[in-house]
């Protein structure tokens, strides 16, 4: 999987590349692509999509299990066919408190 970092400006869609994160097929480098607003989410996503991750079973131990899209691949499923975009929430105004001269909420 490629990672595409927008911080860096390489815009290669029509989404708004500082609000969505989204994962493709790409043709020209025959490979998933990753594109994302920010490193912490793209490490992310490149972290679940790519790495074998440990999960627990019943007896307390962990075992490892398979990267989600070698899994995918295995379960018979056409990963040229992958498409997965998620939108950030709008950022709400903290409101700012008032404060009298003593320094006390008003």
């Amino acid at each position: 999987m490629l990672a595409v970092d927008r911080e860096e400006g390489k815009d290669m869609s029509k989404r708004d590349a500082t609000k969505t994160l989204w994962v493709e097929w790409s043709k020209r480098e025959a490979d998933v692509l990753c594109h994302f607003p920010n490193k912490p989410d793209g490490g992310f996503v490149l972290h679940h999509f790519c790495n074998e991750l440990p999960v627990t079973d019943w007896k307390g131990g962990y075992k490892m299990q398979k990267a989600f899209i070698e899994e995918l691949k295995a379960r018979g499923y056409d990963i040229t066919t992958l498409k997965f975009s998620i939108d950030k929430l709008p950022i709400k105004e903290v409101p700012v408190p008032e404060f009298n001269e003593h320094g006390r909420g008003i």
